[in-house]
């Protein structure tokens, strides 16, 4: 199950994807963060490939798209991973679509890659949760500390 951490982006990545958020609504938008082996920070946005109808409720992504990053961490390119998405109108919680495509049979889908959502609702300021994957075995006591 993913779950909140305390981990914390750094500022400007945060504030990179905050405005790609902002700029995206009322649709969601997506995207990846992630450090790579020489220290860098960088983000990338993506479309979203939801129909045109359901942006503003749910996004997709192509796996053209994240296949390069997913391999490029195996390789040991990438040192952290996260994906980013944002929630129109709505809290920074995991949906239960969320849960579903970053879960199978309580495995997740992507190891080792943190999830970033940001909850857009103007003219209040946006509010964020960082999510860490957490086995069962880890979920009663859990607590991690950043390390970025």
């Amino acid at each position: 199950m993913y779950q909140p951490t305390d981990h914390s982006l750094p500022p400007g990545i945060y504030s990179s994807i905050l405005d790609h958020c902002q700029s995206a609504y009322p649709e969601e938008a997506c995207g990846a963060w992630w450090q790579d082996d020489h220290g860098k920070w960088q983000t990338q946005p993506w479309e979203n490939q939801a129909p045109a109808a359901s942006k503003t409720m749910q996004f997709w992504v192509s796996p053209a798209q994240v296949l390069p990053l997913l391999l490029a961490q195996d390789r040991g390119e990438i040192k952290t991973l996260g994906f980013y998405h944002s929630h129109p109108n709505a809290s920074p919680e995991l949906s239960p679509s969320d849960q579903d495509a970053l879960e199978w049979d309580n495995q997740p889908t992507y190891p080792n890659v943190m999830v970033f959502v940001v909850g857009i609702n103007p003219p209040l300021s946006p509010t964020t949760c960082l999510y860490r994957w957490c086995p069962l075995s880890d979920r009663k006591n859990h607590s991690e500390k950043s390390q970025f």
